[in-house]
């Protein structure tokens, strides 16, 4: 069972969350999810882990030390896994198992393109991916057995060791203590070092954790240099140069402000050029966690067709979607593609956006060519799935 929303604790609502705790500070939020119950068995994750195309790990804990195995696993290796002391993770299963989506619902208050992916954990008793900080927001939703977190609640520059292929935290001193049950969430923001540990029990621990995408300034300055240099790449130019800089060796005060006018150039481009970039950057996927082209393409007709006869349209599991509007331009972007749409297409638009299972039937299309056109493209290119069987 998965819980359509969040039940914040006592004085806590979505605008508090954002305004005094996002990025800010931790904050327990106990029977947040309740009734919840893991959609996924340990089983079902362990044959995930033995997939060729899923990121997967096992941690093992032995004696202070953590080791880290990358999968995929063969089924016998996790057949013969002690009783205690590991951990598996597996990244993306709502890529993967798109029902899983339904996990990140109660968490769409937040822009769903800062969502990163879910990884669902589990642990036998003592299992533990050890003392360590994140470089993003995370929610961690207990979802069978028992896990006891601690943190330090205080965000600080830690020391990792260099003992471990794990980026654990050097001498981690905790100031809070929490046992969590199935549809407890503890929210950590970025930089608060934490250890979880699975603790005995009659089910095996199961975590699933909610990330987010926080790219450093190096990332957004690597990729946005690499796609200026795609569009436009203008080069250093210094005409008018007096004897005085012309001598050998001189970079003069004259160079550097020429340099720093041209690199200024990235910084005025209008909001439109750069959201462009920006929401391709964000948006783009792993490179194999893509959705297929389908290979027999479909006509508008034919699809209205479909949807007359009663299928209905749905977000591929994979795609990565994101719009930006301004007065005059909107853009939609699916998996770093960025897409010109007419603005009176914006309800549509955002309906795609905001939505996994569409409210878009044959009366929409047959209402607008354009949006016609644009549904028909993204189904022949695999963003959008159509389902006959509702």
């Amino acid at each position: 069972m998965i819980a359509p929303r969040l039940v914040w604790p006592v004085g806590v609502s979505v605008e508090h969350f954002l305004a005094n705790t996002w990025q800010q500070r931790p904050l327990r939020m106990p029977a947040a999810l309740p009734g919840f119950q893991s959609p996924l068995s340990p089983d079902e994750l362990a044959g995930l882990a033995c997939d060729e195309g899923i990121e997967s790990r096992l941690v093992l804990h032995r004696a202070g030390n953590w080791t880290l195995q990358a999968g995929p696993f063969a089924e016998s290796d996790l057949q013969e896994l002690p009783t205690s002391d590991w951990s598996l993770l597996v990244q993306d299963v709502e890529k993967h198992l798109p029902e899983l989506a339904r996990v990140l619902d109660p968490f769409r208050f937040l822009p769903s393109w800062r969502m990163d992916d879910l990884m669902v954990s589990c642990a036998a008793p003592g299992g533990s991916v050890g003392p360590h900080v994140d470089a993003y927001d995370v929610f961690l939703i207990q979802a069978q057995g028992r896990r006891r977190w601690q943190w330090d609640s205080e965000a600080r520059n830690h020391r990792t060791r260099e003992d471990s292929e794990l980026s654990l935290v050097q001498g981690f001193i905790p100031d809070q203590d929490w046992i969590t049950e199935p549809g407890d969430v503890l929210y950590l923001p970025p930089g608060v070092a934490h250890f979880g540990v699975a603790l005995p029990g009659d089910d095996l621990c199961m975590t699933y954790s909610i990330g987010f995408r926080a790219p450093s300034r190096s990332e957004l300055l690597q990729d946005l240099a690499f796609y200026l240099s795609e569009t436009s790449d203008p080069r250093y130019t210094d005409p008018g140069m007096c004897v005085e800089e012309s001598r050998d060796g001189v970079i003069g005060s004259a160079a550097i402000r020429r340099v720093r006018e041209l690199l200024g150039q990235v910084l005025t481009m209008d909001d439109n050029s750069l959201a462009r970039w920006f929401g391709s950057f964000v948006t783009e996927p792993k490179a194999w966690l893509k959705p297929l082209p389908k290979e027999e393409l479909m006509t508008t007709e034919s699809l209205i067709n479909a949807l007359e006869n009663g299928a209905w349209l749905r977000r591929h599991g994979m795609a990565l979607w994101a719009r930006w509007q301004s007065s005059d331009r909107l853009i939609l972007f699916i998996d770093g593609r960025p897409v010109d749409v007419s603005p009176e297409l914006s309800p549509l638009v955002s309906e795609l956006c905001s939505h996994l299972d569409l409210n878009v039937d044959a009366s929409v299309l047959r209402a607008s060519a354009k949006g016609a056109s644009l549904i028909t493209d993204l189904v022949n290119n695999g963003d959008l799935e159509i389902d006959y069987d509702k």
